[in-house]
Order: structure tokens, then sequence, then C-alpha cells
């Protein structure tokens, strides 16, 4: 099993709208967080004073997260770490699904 860090996380202190004519069609955020690995990744993010969870997948070590907003706001804070594999997850590495998936074993 491969140590890492499989958590990022930024304060990022950006205020986003959202485009009125394309409903929950929020403005997207790049993040300057780069993926590590490739897989599934949960994005928590702080926008208004309220959190929203994405699940991102990323094909790619390097590909940054983008955070599409639903609502217009302040987005303080992101958070992501990986909790799942994809056929281009890394097999030394370990998520939370795996450990799910040997316990029901």
């Amino acid at each position: 099993m491969t140590t890492g860090r499989l958590w990022l996380s930024a304060a990022v202190f950006v205020a986003l709208s959202v485009n009125a004519s394309v409903p929950l069609a929020g403005e997207a955020y790049t993040s300057r967080l780069k993926a590590p690995c490739a897989g599934k990744w949960k994005l928590v993010a702080r926008l208004g004073g309220r959190y929203i969870h994405r699940q991102v997948e990323i094909s790619q070590p390097g590909e940054p997260f983008v955070f599409r907003s639903p609502a217009a706001g302040v987005l303080d804070y992101l958070l992501t770490y990986l909790w799942d594999r994809t056929d281009k997850t890394p097999k030394s590495l370990w998520t939370p699904m795996d450990v799910y998936r040997e316990v029901i074993r």
C-alpha cells in the first residue's frame, strides 16, 4: 500500500456567479489543485456558507479539479479526496471503496 496524500485542500475565496438562462449551469472554477493520480474523487466545496458535494472522475495525473457552481456566492474552500478507483488508478493505492470491498467479501 502506498501512503501518500490522497486528499488535497485549498482556501479559495473567489466570487462565483450563476448563468440564469441555463438552470444549474453555474460558473466553473478550475482549481490550482492537481490530481496526483487517476480515479474517482469526491469534491467538497464551501460556497456561500453551504457545503456542496460533487463526484469528479480524473482520467490522468496532473489534471486540475473543476467545480461548477450551482449557486452564486463566494467559494471559500475546496477539499478533495480519492474515494474509488478506475482502470487507470495505480494498483499500489488503496481507496476507501477498496477497504469496503475487502470487508464485505
